[in-house]
């Protein structure tokens, strides 16, 4: 289950409309990011105390996704109004999308950009963490099942036409379901990577602050003491998620198109692969041009020698040596050496 915080005018009406949607499991109203502890509908409505009124989403994955819900939430409201949705006027009344998860945020500039793209107005959708989220009076919870003849400033056929989106390529990806690498968006994404590699790769290895700094506007997660020469090479970055005190040597590639997640205390050699990428069996499928991810996981203490190969879906459990030149085509238990092609089991470590 993930949960999503929408904020769309009076929540009664943004209730009734997500509860018809399919794959959402529950729904909440309530009061968000104000000032004010354990505020009442009384301090949210006098506009003194910060809050917006906002619709708490609990949600399958596996039946509904993020782009979808926020899709169908752009058919109900008016991205362009300030502090305003139909008659109800206030700061408690202007919309905005609250994450906890921030895997989320490029989910939602995704959505951004695509319905940006359909006027000139600039949206005015508020897009931030959610610091604070109080449930409101059990009164206003699904008011409009208790009086189905009460105030909603949300047409009644936007409940009769309700319509999901197809999931965009980006989602495909992010669920490692198969994809087309050619989407616009992704190559939009992957040009801003190769414009950050760039300047990695171009930034002397003697400039640890600055290469510092364009590790976190590359990779997913940056731990402490990162260090990785150049030149190096990768597909998306975002993907990309190191702990700390993490070497990585000169002239590797990791295929991030899956998740690659790099323990504490891991030692990479020079001109690694790791792969966390794989294509379909199928002929047909392969001349489409057709990906998918396969999360690659390297734990605590790892040491991988050079020209190692590390294939999709593997994961090296704690304190595994991995000597130069093995291709590693399966995963492996704690406190081993394994070497070879494919890679074996050499000697356990104590």
């Amino acid at each position: 289950m993930k949960t999503i915080y929408l904020a769309g005018g009076c929540f009664w009406g943004v209730q009734k409309y997500f509860d018809l949607i399919p794959g959402v499991i529950s729904t909440t109203v309530g009061y968000a990011n104000g000032h004010i502890k354990n505020p009442v509908y009384e301090d949210v409505r006098s506009q003194k105390s910060g809050h917006v009124e906002t619709l708490k989403v609990d949600y399958d994955e596996n039946i509904i996704l993020l782009s979808q819900l926020l899709d169908a939430y752009f058919e109900i409201i008016d991205p362009f109004s300030l502090n305003r949705q139909g008659n109800d006027i206030g700061s408690s009344y202007r919309t905005g999308i609250y994450y906890t998860d921030k895997n989320d945020v490029r989910i939602i500039q995704e959505t951004f950009r695509l319905q940006q793209a359909k006027s000139a107005q600039k949206i005015v959708v508020e897009v931030c963490p959610l610091d604070s989220f109080y449930p409101a009076e059990e009164y206003h919870q699904k008011y409009l099942e208790k009086d189905p003849d009460g105030y909603c400033h949300i047409p009644k056929i936007k409940y009769e036409q309700i319509h999901i989106q197809e999931m965009s390529a980006y989602e495909k990806m992010c669920r490692k379901e198969l994809f087309d690498p050619s989407d616009a968006y992704l190559r939009s994404l992957r040009k801003n990577t190769n414009r950050i590699l760039n300047e990695l790769n171009h930034t002397d290895n003697s400039l640890k602050e600055k290469r510092y700094e364009l590790f976190k506007e590359l990779f997913g997660r940056v731990g402490k003491n990162l260090n990785i020469k150049s030149n190096f090479h990768c597909d998306n970055g975002y993907n990309i998620y190191f702990k700390d005190d993490v070497f990585v040597n000169v002239e590797c590639v990791f295929c991030d198109v899956g998740r690659i997640y790099i323990g504490n205390n891991v030692l990479i050699g020079p001109q690694v692969g790791i792969y966390a990428v794989n294509h379909p069996l199928d002929m047909e499928l392969r001349r489409q041009g057709l990906e998918y991810g396969d999360d690659v996981i390297i734990k605590d203490n790892v040491w991988i020698g050079g020209h190692a190969t590390i294939n999709p879906g593997i994961t090296l459990e704690e304190n595994v040596i991995v000597a130069s030149g093995s291709v590693v085509t399966k995963s492996f238990e704690s406190n081993v050496m394994i070497g070879g092609n494919p890679a074996r089991i050499i000697k356990h470590l104590k």
